[in-house]
């Protein structure tokens, strides 16, 4: 669970303010550091940051999703996240785990992205840290383009208790009898004239022999960060995941999120997996998807987002559902000539305690006032400015209540978001993912 900023707070009242207000609303190569040589200037630049505290893979199979993820996406703005720390034995725990990612526009325009994780242990303790932090960043100033991983740290590290006394140099390489490989202070640095890269992996350890810990194949990362800065122009936006929770001071961040590159994924999908949700007390679900496709040309283009949640669970069975689908899309068809779509969302086998009334084919934002806890919306679609907003599922605590969720609590199932960027956004100038 995560300590929402005071920011994200005001937004949250703001919304449970919104959404009382409009019940009727409806609508359809690595190294260190690098440079590169002048560029022009009259450009627009793309932002994109992202930093977690930690993942756990083998292969494309996802065990742990990354934890506190914070993330900015072609627009400059601001993302934080914190965790109290994540238990998975044998494969990894942690304490607290702070991210940011940050993307500041001006003479000098960059990106830096952040994460510190406190009280690492990896495979029953045999790889343990006190901190660990990772740092990347990237900037133009006006004529080229850098980046590095400087401010990156380990702290008090130790491999099968004894502590590592050499020097973590970028990419430091130690072999793990009986186990595998451990980078360390793992830079993967892509400056080029027109783009600068930089990512950070302050722990990565790969399993390559029969263990009884961990499977071969499987891969831990702890305290990533990625920076992102380039030139080009870009047309959309968007973004999909599976749910965020907020009960104050706590707020879970977005799970299973993956964003819309701005000048779209090659028409291919690009997709984020979270292998199941347990916020307790709150939301249980089982796996989930979340994909973007975007194709572009001159003031023409298609783009769709979509999140398909299995096996979901509210407030101790008070919603359920088999699956719950958020799926919208754009069509760009010239200068100002949109057309938007939600017709793949839905629900399979959804239940309200209460109300039988309730079934799959729930209309477009049904609202359900629920005594002593607030207001529940139901396949919401919310327009914006050269927008869509799908949520499938979406609550406003606005009364005390049994549960002991606090006034302000705001919960989101399935969201699916797409558009075209404004002006402002295009020129870097302002976040759009909310």
């Amino acid at each position: 669970m995560s300590r929402s900023s005071r920011t994200g707070l005001c937004r949250i009242v703001g919304v449970v303010a919104l959404a009382v207000a409009s019940l009727g609303a409806a609508a359809h190569a690595r190294s260190q550091k690098g440079s590169a040589g002048p560029v022009p200037e009259n450009l627009q630049y793309l932002y994109y940051g992202k930093s977690y505290g930690a993942s756990v893979t083998v292969g494309s199979t996802v065990l742990v999703s990354e934890t506190a993820l914070a993330a900015i996406g072609c627009g400059a703005g601001n993302s934080t996240n914190t965790e109290a720390g994540i238990s998975h034995a044998p494969l990894v725990s942690t304490g607290t785990i702070d991210t940011v990612a940050t993307g500041t526009t001006g003479p000098v325009r960059s990106t830096h992205a952040e994460s510190t994780v406190q009280n690492v242990s990896l495979l029953e303790g045999l790889v343990t840290a006190a901190t660990v932090h990772a740092e990347s960043q990237v900037s133009w100033d006006g004529f080229s383009f850098s980046g590095s991983g400087d401010g990156s740290s380990l702290a008090d590290l130790r491999v099968a208790g004894l502590p590592v006394l050499i020097q973590i140099k970028p990419n430091t390489t130690l072999a793990l009898a009986g186990i595998g490989t451990l980078i360390l202070n793992e830079q993967i640095v892509d400056i080029q004239a027109g783009r600068a890269r930089v990512t950070t992996n302050m722990i990565h350890l790969v399993v390559e022999l029969p263990n009884p810990l961990a499977d071969v194949g499987t891969e831990i990362v702890v305290a990533s960060s990625h920076s992102a800065l380039r030139q080009g122009s870009g047309l959309l936006k968007g973004y999909a995941f599976a749910a965020r929770t907020v009960t104050p001071p706590l707020d879970s961040g977005q799970f299973g999120l993956k964003i819309l590159p701005c000048d779209g994924t090659g028409s291919q999908w690009l997709s984020a997996a979270a292998p199941s949700i347990d916020v307790p007390g709150v939301l249980t679900s089982g796996t989930a998807s979340s994909g973007v496709w975007g194709d572009v040309g001159q003031n023409r283009g298609y783009a769709r987002t979509r999140n398909t949640l299995q096996g979901v669970n509210l407030l101790g069975g008070l919603l359920q559902a088999d699956v719950i689908t958020a799926d919208v899309n754009v069509t760009i068809d010239g200068p100002g000539v949109e057309t938007f779509g939600d017709n793949g969302s839905g629900f399979v086998g959804l239940s309200l305690a209460g109300h039988p009334a309730i079934q799959d084919d729930v209309p477009d934002n049904t609202a359900i006032f629920l005594d002593g806890l607030g207001v529940l919306f139901l396949n919401r679609t919310v327009p914006g400015d050269r927008s869509i907003s799908k949520r499938m599922v979406e609550l406003f605590v606005t009364l005390d209540n049994v549960l002991g969720l606090p006034v302000g609590s705001w919960v989101v199932v399935g969201k699916a978001d797409v558009g075209v960027l404004s002006e402002e956004e295009a020129a870097g100038g302002m976040p759009f993912m909310q």
